[in-house]
């Protein structure tokens, strides 16, 4: 799992400051880590069977107003006019035999000391689930560490449903990142409803997913609350060459 955290300075804090903001951070580091000066600033740490590596970048990163991630960050209006302006930028990441939730919570537990080692941080893009977060926005989710930051790891596209497609104007919308837990992605046809309910409704069936690990065949229904069903099928996604859950509205 890897993240990138843009910086509106020129200057990113060293890879020694960046050693003591994590051991304070994650007191069991080991007393091993691998630190390398020059332009580019990079920082090791072995922990238990992850490796932690925090990279400095001191340029901005390649980010354009067509992206994707600028254009799906509708929670985020101000996303292109902020991150434009970025100097440089650090690259986060998390690898190793952990599962996918002890990876979401150690990255997690990383990012704290990272975001706050640093002078003017902007905001935070996952490289693998194509979310962009403000500053303000992944501070609010990271600091909870026996949770995973889904909004972190999951991102959601969302489409008007093509006109006939179904009885009423909907929406549908296409998950990104359950893959990394070892899941399949979600989608969603038929939707009749608003972008931030649906994305909430998708939030919760996909935490499901990730903390219970249920069976879920073809065929088979989950509540909506009251008498709602909805039919979840398995089939190839709108998007990749890949089996989805796909939640009929």
């Amino acid at each position: 799992m890897m993240v990138l955290v843009f910086s509106g300075s020129d200057t990113l804090p060293d890879a020694k400051k960046l050693e003591r903001a994590l051991r304070h951070a994650i007191p069991d580091l080991p007393s091993q880590a691998f630190s390398q000066d020059g332009n580019t600033q990079a920082l090791a740490v072995p922990y238990r069977d992850s490796l932690i590596t925090i990279m400095n970048i001191e340029a901005p990163a390649p980010l354009a107003e067509s992206d994707p991630q600028i254009r799906n960050a509708w929670y985020w209006p101000a996303a292109w006019s902020e991150l434009k302006t970025h100097r440089s930028h650090m690259v986060v990441s998390v690898g190793g035999g952990l599962d996918g939730q002890m990876r979401a919570r150690l990255l997690a537990r990383v990012l704290v000391p990272v975001l706050a080692a640093m002078t003017n941080p902007i905001g935070l893009c996952n490289v693998g689930s194509g979310t962009l977060l403000s500053h303000a926005m992944a501070m609010s989710l990271i600091g909870q560490p026996d949770s995973v930051a889904l909004p972190l790891f999951m991102s959601c596209h969302f489409a008007r449903e093509a006109d006939g497609a179904f009885p009423k104007p909907a929406i549908c919308a296409s998950t990104k990142g359950l893959s990394d837990f070892g899941l399949m992605e979600v989608e969603v046809r038929g939707y009749r409803g608003q972008v931030p309910d649906l994305y909430q409704f998708i939030l919760g069936f996909a935490a499901y997913l990730i903390e219970q690990r249920p069976t879920i065949a073809d065929g088979h229904t989950i509540g909506r609350g009251g008498d709602e069903r909805i039919t979840v099928k398995v089939q190839k996604s709108m998007y990749y060459d890949a089996q989805v859950y796909c939640l009929y509205f």
